[in-house]
């Protein structure tokens, strides 16, 4: 293995007995630790290593040691600790680690493992420390390497796992530090996640393609100080039990599909330093409690759709460096500005302000802290004043395929079209020529609506048709296109049931004056797990309309206007939240009794 290259090769291969080698241990002369991290070391792992019965610690890390793990290894049954990070070793191990019942810490990171990940580890029962990241195994994690236990750390970061994360996850109690960033695992988050009471260190979930609501089971970790729940497809309302987590140091939750208030419970996080939230659609203003946490250093809540005021005086963010409030819709800033000398940079450039109130300009603010503070303020004349905040609209598929129609025949297809734009009587117009049609060429949506579109395909000749259907939104100018194929051969179309809804929908929710209930409309195409639920402003669960099997159909439910324990609730503004899988919708209610 190179050795006259080591950075330390003190006695070895010299007449002196084996255990005054560097990096070697013995007991009775048998060898029971080989430690030789960062040293050089380059070549193969040599068979022989397979006669070392009595080897207990094998450390090989941070070296340039290339191909597969030799299969003598298996032989060293009294290992303890094998670590041969940071190398270069690849193949697949799948025989290898199955006999090494011995082993407390396992890690093979930073190498080219390839493969499955080793069911056998499952046998691996006094293992406390399993590190596999940053290699390329891939397909599911085995549900087997659950029973281990004794785990405190599972670490499979930056590998290429699919699949859903197991719930067996929450056999494991002891584990400290669970990371499985940086893969292509789908599904949601399990909700035997609270189970892992002892998470302590890190949950890493980041960069996959995670989706659903984050579960109220996540609050019961409440000794948790990191999260990274980043650049997933995570929806709904941020869950108010998150003030729950006490022990917080970071949380990251930014790119993902985060909608409503940030709940007012964020103002628990007492040990909270930082919090980045961007590139999410919160609305609604930002919880007072918020800006009395201590030991916040950094907030990013940029990209969002947060409104009300600016907050003036920060002096109770003593720790506070950096603050970034950019491309919201904050409409009103106070005129007096106090800021921590601990702060570097406070970003609200983009948003509303000054845009209505003529007698307030950013000449005319008052900066009661030193002067210089002034400069570390970003974007105070760099604001949307012309911009009403118009976005496009979506269509639930951007291709339509018409296949089995004869020549002459007449087949449909349909597709919805949801607004948010945040003007309402939003003016779509729809065409295209050849074999297509439209009966109606145009129609108005409102925010949060949806519309049902059907395409009429009648085939002149059997012959395949190309065509795109252009879609614009009059009022913010933009235009939207489908691909449409028809393809004619023999036979007709079958139509589907009309009683049967065509998609998800949670529809807008009208009070009328006159009434004791409230009617909560929502369609479900095929029997899915639906979970409807009201919040309030703050985040809080008020009301669960239901939360299990819904049988396809259309469906309306009566609420009374009590809360889950049926009480009445106040009157005021809520919001009402469907939830089937990836879908996601959110209906305003707003109660005037």
């Amino acid at each position: 293995m190179d050795g006259p290259n080591w950075i330390n090769n003190t006695n070895w291969l010299s007449n002196l007995p084996v255990s005054e080698w560097y990096g070697i241990t013995t007991i009775d002369s048998n060898v029971t630790a080989i430690e030789l991290p960062r040293n050089h070391l380059s070549g193969q792992i040599p068979d022989e290593i397979g006669q070392m019965t009595n080897l207990k610690m094998l450390d090989l890390s941070d070296n340039n040691i290339f191909g597969e793990l030799p299969a003598s290894l298996k032989n060293s049954v009294k290992l303890k600790s094998l670590a041969l990070s940071n190398n270069q070793l690849s193949g697949n191990a799948i025989n290898i680690f199955g006999t090494l019942s011995n082993l407390i810490l396992l890690d093979i990171s930073y190498n080219n493992f390839n493969g499955n990940i080793p069911k056998d580890l499952s046998k691996l029962t006094r293992l406390e420390v399993l590190n596999l990241s940053n290699n390329n195994f891939q397909n599911n994690i085995p549900t087997e390497i659950f029973r281990l236990k004794n785990l405190s750390e599972l670490n499979l970061q930056n590998n290429s796992l699919s699949g859903s994360i197991p719930r067996q996850i929450g056999n494991c109690k002891n584990l400290q530090i669970l990371d499985l960033s940086r893969n292509q695992l789908t599904g949601s988050i399990p909700k035997e996640i609270g189970k892992l009471i002892n998470l302590t260190q890190r949950l890493a979930l980041d960069h996959n393609n995670l989706y659903g609501m984050i579960p109220k089971e996540i609050s019961l970790l409440s000794n948790l100080q990191h999260i990274w729940l980043n650049n997933n497809q995570f929806s709904g309302i941020l869950p108010f039990e998150i003030g729950k987590m006490k022990s917080l140091r970071s949380l990251f939750i930014y790119h993902n599909n985060f909608v409503g208030p940030i709940p007012l419970t964020v103002g628990n996080l007492r040990e909270l330093e930082i919090f980045f939230g961007q590139n999410n659609s919160f609305g609604g203003k930002v919880p007072q409690e918020l800006w009395f946490l201590p030991k916040l250093k950094m907030l990013r809540l940029e990209n969002n759709q947060l409104t009300g005021e600016v907050p003036g005086d920060l002096r109770i963010l003593k720790s506070i460096q950096s603050i970034n409030l950019n491309n919201n819709r904050f409409d009103a800033i106070s005129d007096s500005i106090t800021l921590p000398s601990s702060l570097l940079s406070f970003d609200i450039s983009n948003n509303h302000l000054f845009c209505e109130d003529t007698t307030l300009n950013p000449d005319s603010l008052l900066y009661t802290s030193q002067n210089y503070m002034k400069s570390k303020i970003i974007g105070l004349k760099q604001q949307k004043c012309n911009d009403d905040l118009r976005s496009s609209f979506n269509i639930s598929t951007n291709n339509i395929d018409f296949e089995y129609v004869k020549t002459d025949s007449i087949a449909k297809r349909q597709f919805w079209i949801s607004g948010n734009n945040s003007k309402t009587d939003t003016l779509l117009f729809y065409h295209f020529d050849d074999n297509f049609y439209i009966s109606d060429s145009s129609v108005v949506i409102n925010q949060d609506d949806t519309v049902f579109v059907s395409i009429v395909y009648s085939p002149i000749e059997v012959d395949n048709n190309y065509d795109v259907l252009i879609i614009e939104d009059i009022t913010s100018n933009k235009s939207e296109f489908i691909s449409i194929v028809g393809e004619g051969v023999e036979s007709l179309i079958t139509e589907r049931d009309n009683s049967i809804p065509w998609k998800f929908k949670l529809h807008p929710i009208a009070i009328e004056a006159e009434s004791d209930t409230i009617n909560i409309q929502y369609d479900v195409p095929e029997d899915s797990n639906v979970n409807i639920t009201i919040f309030n402003l703050g985040g809080r669960p008020i009301k669960t309309i239901t939360d299990g099997i819904v049988k396809a159909g259309f469906h309306t439910f009566n609420w009374d206007g009590s809360d889950n324990t049926g009480n009445p609730v106040e009157g005021g503004e809520y919001l009402c939240v469907m939830q089937a899988g990836m879908f996601i919708q959110i209906q305003r209610i707003l109660l005037l009794f």
